[in-house]
């Protein structure tokens, strides 16, 4: 009888799923203030910056700023950021320098749609509420945040790791890769959610990677491991994999805030003393600096680069002999 139960419940769970999938299609389209938070995401997620911008924000949302928060005003702040000092002295210095100097927080001062927002304070209560969520968001982050590629052919895992997380019974996530770079072999559950887990069938497109999830009950932790990923090696050079359109969902069907952090590949390191980049460090490499032994400047016999060929470059290269 209560074999019979659990597989009812089972196909029950099923079909909610299901359904859930449908009312996310149907669901109405994101507000302005949130896709000016998924478009600048990467910005709002570093601390310095958030906290800067809320106090920002809580001075253009007063009654008595909002009436020179004109177009043609915004358009000039765009251009001169200094200007936004004139106009309101209250706005910390530091964030005239971030607009100034950080390319992204540039960007977004110069966004048509965060002109629009700035002149509509319910919108920049909602854009503050979801910056005030991320400070107890989730971290979803691609492990390790840095790989040297391996040779072509040759395979190795990530792990999508969780970390702050709180009531999460079900994620759905895309992770978008180079495929000149890598080619996707393989995707594994991690140990994160519990045993009774349902999980949707992995969409795999040219350069992207689209999978979900969900249990019975939530996770009985904050931490672990969402999935792991293999891939092979189809070429050699530096790309990134990117994580976008993360949800988590709580045991109540809603979603809860989260912050993604990418993973990138590196083009294998030549160490110095490989002096001709052969791959492997021998005689020639003791060779040529022994020709260069006492020339100065940037040359490639310099291997512990102060800008002068000796003795200390010679020991270097036979202390690493046969590597």
């Amino acid at each position: 009888m209560s074999r019979i139960f659990s597989k009812r419940l089972y196909v029950l769970f099923v079909i909610g799923v299901c359904l859930v999938c449908v009312l996310r299609v149907s669901a109405q389209a994101p507000s302005l203030a949130e896709r000016v938070f998924q478009k600048y995401q990467a910005v709002f997620q570093r601390e310095d910056t958030r906290k800067l911008l809320l106090d920002v924000l809580i001075i253009l949302k007063a009654p008595d700023t909002q009436p020179l928060l004109q177009p043609a005003t915004l358009k000039l702040i765009a251009t001169n950021p200094n200007l936004l000092k004139v106009i309101f002295p209250e706005i910390d210095d530091r964030f005239l320098t971030l607009i100034t100097e950080d390319v992204d927080a540039n960007a977004l001062i110069n966004d048509p749609d965060v002109h629009l927002l700035l002149q509509n304070s319910t919108e920049i209560d909602r854009l503050l509420e979801l910056l005030n969520a991320l400070s107890d968001a989730a971290v979803v982050r691609i492990v390790p945040a840095l790989i040297e590629s391996p040779d072509i052919g040759e395979q190795f895992t990530l792990t999508a790791e969780i970390a702050n997380a709180q009531d999460v019974v079900g994620y759905q996530a895309t992770l978008q890769f180079d495929p000149e770079a890598l080619q996707f072999v393989s995707w594994k559950q991690g140990n994160y959610l519990s045993d009774n887990v349902f999980v949707a069938p992995t969409i795999v497109e040219a350069d992207r990677l689209s999978f979900a999830a969900t249990a019975l009950t939530a996770a009985d932790t904050v931490e672990g491991d969402l999935f792991m990923l293999t891939f092979e090696v189809a070429g050699i050079k530096a790309s990134t994999l990117s994580l976008s359109d993360v949800i988590l969902a709580s045991s109540e069907g809603t979603t809860l805030p989260v912050i993604t952090q990418d993973s990138r590949i590196i083009e294998p390191i030549t160490p110095p003393w490989d002096v001709n980049k052969d791959g492997v460090v021998n005689i020639l490499d003791l060779t040529l600096v022994a020709v260069r032994f006492g020339q100065k400047g940037s040359v490639a016999s310099d291997v512990n680069g102060d800008s002068v060929v000796n003795v200390l470059d010679l020991t270097l290269v036979a202390s690493h002999l046969g590597e």
